[in-house]
């Protein structure tokens, strides 16, 4: 199998995430200036989609549903379902990979796996345009 390789990129200057199809396109500004003196952050695709077919990308805040198995979970009685909590960064390891960093103790996954090939995620932001889901949440499974 062939993972297709693709980027996008941050435009700190600009606060927007630039798609992969515009990058090369936006590497100069209005006036022909270079975009070097302005803060780019480039993020990988992994390869892999969310739940909802949306690209997951490095730098991405996902939650992971795997029926609860490895990865917290609530039940919310509206929905009559279990529901993920926890929130994870996408980052590439020393280890070649991409794993999670879990943003409530701000360490990696302690899972001995990567959870990529069996659990179903969802992509609720991510880095640079959602600083907000950085903060520290409730690891509390007791909800």
């Amino acid at each position: 199998m062939t993972r297709e390789l693709k980027f996008r990129a941050w435009d700190d200057a600009n606060k927007q995430m630039i798609p992969h199809r515009k990058i090369g396109v936006l590497l100069k500004n209005v006036n022909n200036e270079p975009y070097g003196k302005q803060q780019m952050f480039y993020m990988q695709f992994t390869g892999l989609l969310d739940k909802n077919g949306k690209e997951i990308y490095e730098g991405d805040i996902v939650t992971v549903d795997d029926g609860g198995e490895n990865y917290d979970e609530t039940y919310d009685d509206d929905k009559d379902e279990y529901i993920p909590f926890n929130r994870y960064e996408v980052f590439w390891s020393d280890h070649c990979a991409f794993w999670l960093r879990d943003l409530g103790t701000g360490l990696p996954d302690d899972t001995e796996f990567s959870p990529f090939g069996y659990a179903k995620f969802e992509v609720i932001g991510n880095i640079h345009s959602n600083p907000e889901l950085l903060k520290e949440q409730d690891n509390d499974t007791e909800r």
